[in-house]
């Protein structure tokens, strides 16, 4: 934990936090170690290999969701509205 600290302080001279509240310091924090995050990520794998990962993730994301719905149709035989509309029958 200690790295995007030190590089959100030392890259991005962000010294002190810009806001006050715990719900809102959080928030800030969480954002500049995403910002951290998503550097690092471009700079290992490039943005190729980002979108090629984030397909990946889509596809098995896609692919659990049609399993769970087919599930929950077998489960209560009265699925409020059908899934061809949503292009997972």
């Amino acid at each position: 934990m200690e790295h995007p600290f030190g590089t959100i302080k030392f890259w991005w001279d962000q010294g002190a936090l810009l806001t006050r509240g715990k719900s809102n310091v959080q928030a800030e924090l969480s954002l500049s170690a995403l910002a951290c995050n998503m550097r690092r990520v471009l700079a290992i794998i490039g943005v190729n290999g980002l979108k090629e990962a984030l397909e990946s993730l889509r596809a098995k994301v896609r692919e659990a969701h049609r399993m769970g719905l087919r599930q929950q149709m077998a489960e209560s035989r009265s699925f409020p509205f059908g899934c061809c509309i949503f292009g997972l029958a």
